[in-house]
Protein backbone atom coordinates (compact mmCIF):
# COMPACT_ATOMS: atom_id res chain seq x y z
CA UNK A 1 0.00 0.00 0.00
CA UNK A 2 2.72 2.33 0.84
CA UNK A 3 3.90 2.28 -2.77
CA UNK A 4 0.29 2.89 -4.24
CA UNK A 5 0.18 6.34 -1.51
CA UNK A 6 3.94 7.38 -2.63
CA UNK A 7 2.66 6.85 -6.37
CA UNK A 8 -0.28 9.55 -5.92
CA UNK A 9 1.65 11.77 -4.21
CA UNK A 10 4.27 11.81 -6.47
CA UNK A 11 1.34 12.18 -9.50
CA UNK A 12 -0.37 15.21 -7.10
CA UNK A 13 3.34 16.71 -7.05
CA UNK A 14 4.04 16.34 -11.07
CA UNK A 15 0.45 18.04 -11.57
CA UNK A 16 1.68 21.24 -9.22
CA UNK A 17 4.80 21.85 -11.15
CA UNK A 18 2.66 21.38 -14.66
CA UNK A 19 0.38 23.85 -13.69
CA UNK A 20 3.24 26.13 -12.26
CA UNK A 21 4.58 26.06 -15.84
CA UNK A 22 1.62 27.58 -17.16
CA UNK A 23 1.78 29.90 -14.39
CA UNK A 24 5.23 31.44 -14.99
CA UNK A 25 3.95 31.92 -18.76
CA UNK A 26 2.13 34.37 -17.41
CA UNK A 27 4.59 35.50 -14.61
CA UNK A 28 6.01 39.35 -14.55
CA UNK A 29 9.63 39.63 -14.04
CA UNK A 30 12.04 42.43 -13.48
CA UNK A 31 14.34 42.65 -16.66
CA UNK A 32 18.05 44.28 -16.57
CA UNK A 33 17.67 47.68 -16.09
CA UNK A 34 14.93 47.12 -13.35
CA UNK A 35 11.55 47.60 -14.81
CA UNK A 36 8.41 45.14 -14.54
CA UNK A 37 7.67 43.43 -18.23
CA UNK A 38 4.03 42.74 -18.35
CA UNK A 39 3.99 41.33 -22.54
CA UNK A 40 3.32 38.08 -22.24
CA UNK A 41 5.33 37.45 -25.06
CA UNK A 42 8.39 39.37 -23.65
CA UNK A 43 7.54 36.70 -20.17
CA UNK A 44 7.62 33.57 -22.59
CA UNK A 45 10.70 34.30 -24.14
CA UNK A 46 12.28 35.16 -20.72
CA UNK A 47 11.32 31.92 -19.33
CA UNK A 48 11.82 29.52 -22.38
CA UNK A 49 15.00 31.17 -21.96
CA UNK A 50 16.42 28.65 -19.29
CA UNK A 51 13.61 28.09 -16.29
CA UNK A 52 10.80 26.37 -18.19
CA UNK A 53 13.71 23.22 -19.18
CA UNK A 54 14.54 22.93 -15.33
CA UNK A 55 10.71 22.83 -14.49
CA UNK A 56 9.85 20.77 -17.56
CA UNK A 57 12.54 18.18 -16.39
CA UNK A 58 11.28 18.27 -12.92
CA UNK A 59 7.76 17.68 -13.93
CA UNK A 60 7.89 14.92 -16.17
CA UNK A 61 7.86 11.48 -14.48
CA UNK A 62 11.00 9.84 -16.26
CA UNK A 63 10.63 7.06 -13.43
CA UNK A 64 7.52 6.18 -14.25
CA UNK A 65 8.22 6.34 -17.90
CA UNK A 66 11.43 4.37 -18.01
CA UNK A 67 9.93 2.01 -16.09
CA UNK A 68 6.91 1.62 -18.74
CA UNK A 69 9.23 1.62 -21.79
CA UNK A 70 11.48 -1.20 -20.13
CA UNK A 71 8.42 -2.82 -18.26
CA UNK A 72 10.36 -3.24 -15.24
CA UNK A 73 10.00 -1.69 -11.77
CA UNK A 74 14.02 -1.15 -11.37
CA UNK A 75 14.93 0.71 -8.21
CA UNK A 76 17.67 2.71 -10.33
CA UNK A 77 14.58 4.62 -12.30
CA UNK A 78 13.36 6.38 -8.43
CA UNK A 79 16.88 8.30 -9.07
CA UNK A 80 15.17 10.18 -11.96
CA UNK A 81 12.98 11.66 -9.30
CA UNK A 82 16.16 13.55 -7.87
CA UNK A 83 15.47 16.03 -10.93
CA UNK A 84 12.68 17.30 -9.38
CA UNK A 85 15.90 18.97 -7.03
CA UNK A 86 16.36 21.30 -9.89
CA UNK A 87 13.24 23.65 -8.70
CA UNK A 88 15.30 24.40 -5.72
CA UNK A 89 17.73 26.10 -7.81
CA UNK A 90 14.72 28.57 -8.95
CA UNK A 91 13.35 28.90 -5.40
CA UNK A 92 16.56 30.17 -4.52
CA UNK A 93 16.71 32.55 -7.11
CA UNK A 94 12.84 33.41 -5.36
CA UNK A 95 14.26 33.66 -1.91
Amino acid sequence: MEGVEFSILNGCIDLVFGIDIFVNFRTTFIDSKGDEIFKPREIGVNYLKFFFWIDLVATLPLDFILAKINDSHDPKYELFGLLKMGRLLKLSKII
